[in-house]
């Protein structure tokens, strides 16, 4: 097994070509496997084709593309992965509330620098780590 394996499988789905290529490439150096898309109907398609653990989202794009983001949010717990939005900007609570009731499993600040990027992942996929061991007791 490659180390890639180890760490988890990403998928970023953001409309910002600039953002994806950092987070890729902040990511892959690290480790992880991380897949792109530009926009919810890539990012639905890549979860059918792929086994993700983690999907983070931009808040832009669950916003304008909520249906699609709705059915991957639905889905996430019989195909073991978590939804996650990222906040370009301040963490309001009547967009996270929102975003709850869509069916995000977290809201969190978007990252813009290498450490905050891989400890918001790491955390996330540590999470996922914990609530699946807790599914399986």
């Amino acid at each position: 097994m490659n180390r890639q394996a180890l760490r988890g499988h990403i998928l970023l789905v953001d409309k910002e070509h600039g953002w994806l290529a950092f987070a890729h490439k902040v990511l892959t150096r690290s480790g992880y496997i991380v897949e792109t898309a530009e926009n919810a109907i890539r990012a639905q398609n890549t979860l059918i084709a792929k086994d993700i653990d983690l999907v983070l989202i931009d808040l832009k794009a669950a916003e304008q593309e909520e249906a699609v983001i709705r059915q991957i949010m639905m889905r996430q717990s019989a195909k073991h992965y978590h939804v996650v939005i990222a906040f370009p900007t301040d963490l309001t609570p009547s967009k996270m509330r929102a975003m709850f009731k869509m069916g995000a499993y977290d809201c969190v600040d978007k990252q813009y620098d290498d450490a905050g990027l891989l400890r918001l992942i790491q955390t996330q996929l540590a999470e996922l780590t914990r609530s699946a061991s807790t599914q399986e007791e």
